[in-house]
């Protein structure tokens, strides 16, 4: 390891640390699920009944909450909750697997002993977040949000913090005694593969123009970025419900497969440009998932694994010349996908 990055995203944490690369993971199972974290059954140590006092009633006499992946080591508890005759409105927790320096923790954040792990609290004003970590680096970050904020009928942020205790308390035990379930993926799947694997740093310099490159693995096993003079090229798989919309963009053929490219412009000092490459679908999903509906066809069981390839430019670019690179990238990612 070579260092660590704490960065904040909105209202929550993020923890972010440089690593080395790895391959992929192993086809054993044996051990907890937090042994490797590419093979985590992400949603596996989350029990909707122990929601079932803060959401409404669902189908009969299910408590109305969902369970559902939002990636490969990320998860939602959504939970359909009403207040004082109010609206009603969605909660939902968030948990994400990942790594941290626990010496680097910063030194404003309070830090209490949970067993085996630590447990940090963000000080929040609209929502609640908190980071659970082993020794080894191991962790889970919690983050709860509401769909509602209205002073007559929508939560309170003492009611959303007692909803993320469940999943928090949930975490510390799986963590702590790795008691998570654990995925065997095909060879066609993302899953188990890092994205760093995809591209060499001479075909980024190649692309960019940079004179030298720099890879960062972030928290997640899933993301990968490499800094390259003014670009930055971030690499990603992800896994989407079949019914989410797609993206807009041209639809274009890159290394024999079909891809969309979407350019963006997010900053006045940015241009983006995306390449989204859709691969194996899942119906159902096979690791631990949850609908309080129960109905026979339930759209939200399947989804699809998608790769997203990003080119940032910064101070000067065009979105023409990140779309080049990003191109040129594709080209040769692609080709080391499940699939090609």
């Amino acid at each position: 390891m070579v260092g660590a990055l704490v960065v904040a995203v909105g209202t929550g944490l993020y923890f972010g640390v440089v690593r080395d690369s790895g391959g992929s993971s192993s086809d054993s199972l044996d051990g907890g699920g937090f042994d490797n974290l590419l093979t985590l059954d992400p949603c596996s140590y989350l029990d909707p009944d122990s929601f079932a006092g803060f959401a409404d009633k669902g189908v009969g006499d299910a408590p109305a909450v969902r369970i559902e992946p939002t990636g490969f080591d990320s998860c939602a508890v959504e939970l359909e909750r009403s207040e004082k005759g109010g609206p009603r409105y969605t909660v939902t927790v968030r948990t994400e697997t990942g790594y941290i320096v626990p010496s680097e923790v910063p030194d404003d954040l309070e830090v209490a002993e949970r067993g085996a792990v630590q447990v940090t609290t963000a000080d929040v004003a609209l929502d609640c977040a908190q980071l659970i970590f082993r020794p080894d680096g191991t962790t889970v970050s919690v983050d709860t949000k509401a769909s509602v904020t209205d002073a007559e009928g929508g939560y309170s942020r003492e009611t959303l913090c007692r909803i993320q205790d469940i999943a928090t308390d949930a975490a510390v035990a799986a963590l702590g005694a790795n008691t998570a379930d654990r995925m065997a993926y095909p060879a066609d799947s993302l899953g188990g593969t890092r994205p760093c694997s995809r591209l060499e740093d001479a075909e980024i310099m190649s692309a960019t123009g940079a004179v030298e490159v720099s890879k960062r693995e972030r928290d997640r096993d899933y993301v990968c970025i490499w800094s390259a003079g003014p670009a930055s090229v971030t690499l990603a798989a992800k896994l989407v419900p079949t019914a989410a919309d797609r993206p807009d963009g041209a639809r274009e053929t890159i290394a024999g497969r079909q891809s969309t490219i979407v350019d963006q412009f997010f900053f006045s000092n940015t241009e983006t440009c995306d390449i989204t490459l859709y691969g194996r679908t899942w119906t159902p999903w096979p690791g631990k998932q949850y609908d309080y509906a129960e109905t026979g066809d339930d759209s939200s069981s399947g989804f699809i694994e998608l790769t997203e390839l990003s080119v940032s430019l910064f101070s000067g670019g065009s979105r023409e010349e990140a779309c080049r690179m990003a191109r040129e990238l594709a080209e040769r990612a692609w080709p080391r996908l499940p699939g090609a």
